[in-house]
């Protein structure tokens, strides 16, 4: 067995020319064939790179879907999103521990069937769903699941019993309409690359990842920085949940995203392209590697798909750029940004599957149909994922502007209470709150739109989120690391009802450390859940809120722990 495993190690340092920015691409083929990385892999595989074996272990670790230990023939991801319980996916659990004679976070002795959960997997209105050997089963009915359980335990592998997953398209407009294959490739490649970037600066176009850049000025600062090499890179790790709009497109639209990158390839002369691909959805690689070959026909640009592995906070650009080089997916410290020295130090711009498509929907239909959409600021149409307490999940495409009255009337929300903007890091509104517009001025979203009924506890999908950010923190500074521990505290003691009126106070000036301080948009952006659910929802706070509890929280003097920060903000805010 030892000399198989050096074996098989070797040759796979051979076939990745021992390039350490394939190393999640090792892990991964290691996995496959041995359930897990073992220490001797790591052993055998860091003589081959020329590193330390504690130098992978530390970047294996970080990502979620690695193993240290065998895994399970097969290996069962039940998605633990608020969305997936509250359609049902506790009760699939418990059949799944009970049929396999194990719990959750464990491989079934008896029938060697790993069993664990993960966050999103990018099924929100197709759930309760799970992944096995990362294939989606959704739907999941008690039923069903005890069927799938009895067909794992007879060995029969997942791809056997599979069902297709369908895109329910509710709404189609300008991005889903009109597409013909290569028409704006080809006027693209007629054009110069200031005129592309003035197509793109005419149509006010932002990053529809969810802060909203303006794309044009992106591209036109990585053309003009120094650098013999340039790179494109297509961001497809769509993890915040909620969010399956890019799962759409890399089904219905590649070959709209590899001309997009094409695009964008000749207007900053970038020499080589990259999808980062998350691991939830390496079931489509087969099928997005078919477009590729077909793509490449026709066009020079190379292009290659990396998988991830399982980091929430790889879709932050520079964490991502950590991960394609193998490494831990940390977010760096900005500047320099991607722009000017990204990937393997060179100049590079990072845009997700939605953008990408959508300028190649500009290049071959011009500007005017796109600006007629819209509001002033928040320019064209944009892929929505609904899911929820709704009778039509799925995607719609709205224009910027709607608001969350005619978006609760069209997908035929039931008895709305709250409406998540955004996923966990979004903005968590209340239904009431009809006029209010989806747009960058107002309400902005990365895409993702969750509808609560009023028969949801909303310190549950509080708590919940909080979890999801505890989890998914890379630990790397410690305002997110420690501060989300508390503020998930502080939600367990008032579920509790063990917090006093002064924890109110006390937790939004943990919040706002955590928010100035943190290195990247997951801790900026962790406190979301509860501050917007206390500006939202005031009452449900205040009436949980206990005078005569002896566990307060944090019974310190916090003004005066907390005066030299407010010092620094207060200076920051003047200094603009």
């Amino acid at each position: 067995m030892e000399s198989e495993l050096q074996s098989f190690i070797a040759n796979l340092a051979t076939q990745y020319h021992s390039d350490r920015c394939h190393l999640l691409d090792m892990f991964w083929d290691i996995q496959r064939s041995f359930q897990h990385v073992s220490k001797d892999a790591l052993k055998h595989l860091a003589h081959q790179l020329k590193t330390s074996q504690i130098d992978l272990e530390d970047t294996l670790t970080f990502y979620h879907f690695f193993h240290t230990r065998p895994a399970g023939k097969f290996q069962i991801y039940l998605d633990s999103s608020v969305t997936a319980w509250h359609q049902g996916q506790e009760i699939v659990q418990k059949i799944f521990e009970n049929e396999l004679g194990t719990t959750l976070g464990e491989v079934s002795k008896e029938f060697d069937i790993g069993l664990f959960a993960t966050p999103c997997i990018g099924m929100s209105d197709q759930g309760p769903a799970c992944l096995i050997d990362f294939i989606p089963f959704t739907h999941l009915t008690p039923r069903r699941a005890l069927f799938i359980a009895r067909q794992l335990k007879q060995g029969i592998p997942p791809q056997k019993i599979w069902s297709k997953i369908s895109n329910k398209i509710h709404r189609k407009d300008l991005l889903l309409d009109q597409y013909h294959e290569e028409a704006g490739l080809k006027h693209a490649m007629i054009k110069g690359p200031e005129e592309i970037i003035n197509i793109l600066k005419i149509s006010g176009l932002r990053g529809r990842g969810g802060a909203g850049f303006p794309t044009w000025k992106k591209w036109d600062f990585c053309r003009k920085a120094q650098g013999d090499s340039r790179y494109v890179i297509c961001n497809a790790d769509e993890g915040e949940p909620g969010t399956f709009k890019d799962r759409l497109l890399l089904t219905t639209r590649a070959f709209m995203l590899f001309e997009g990158m094409a695009i964008a390839a000749h207007a900053v002369g970038a020499q080589h392209g990259i999808v980062y691909l998350r691991a939830e959805y390496q079931y489509l690689l087969p099928k997005l590697n078919l477009e590729l070959t077909r793509f490449k026909q026709n066009h020079s640009l190379p292009i290659h798909i990396q998988l991830g592995a399982g980091a929430y906070v790889c879709g932050e650009e520079t964490a991502l750029l950590e991960s394609l080089e193998g490494k831990r997916g940390e977010p760096r410290v900005r500047p320099p940004f991607p722009v000017e020295r990204g990937y393997k130090g060179c100049p590079t711009i990072i845009n997700n599957v939605e953008t990408f498509c959508t300028v190649t929907h500009l290049l071959e239909h011009g500007p005017k149909k796109f600006l007629a959409n819209g509001t002033s600021q928040s320019t064209g149409t944009r892929l929505f994922s609904v899911s929820g307490d709704v009778l039509k999940r799925g995607i719609f495409e709205w224009p910027f502007g709607i608001t969350i009255g005619q978006i609760l009337q069209e997908v035929k929300a039931r008895a709305p209470l709250a409406v998540q903007i955004g996923g966990p890091s979004g903005t968590l509104i209340n239904a009431k709150e009809k006029d209010r517009k989806i747009c960058f001025e107002d309400l902005a979203t990365g895409g993702a739109i969750t509808i609560f009924s009023e028969e949801r506890d909303i310190l549950e999908i509080i708590q919940r989120h909080m979890e999801f950010f505890v989890g998914e923190s890379c630990g790397c500074c410690s305002p997110c690391r420690a501060g989300n521990v508390m503020l998930l505290e502080f939600v367990q003691k008032l579920r509790s009802k063990k917090a006093k009126e002064h924890s109110l106070e006390n937790v939004k000036a943990w919040a706002k450390i955590i928010t100035h301080t943190s290195r990247c948009g997951l801790g900026q952006t962790s406190p979301n859940p509860i501050l917007t659910g206390l500006k939202y929802f005031p009452e449900i706070f205040q009436n949980l809120i206990n005078p005569d509890s002896a566990d307060g929280v944090w019974n310190f003097d916090l003004p005066r722990a907390t005066r030299a920060f407010e010092a620094i903000s207060q200076k920051s805010e003047r200094e603009g």
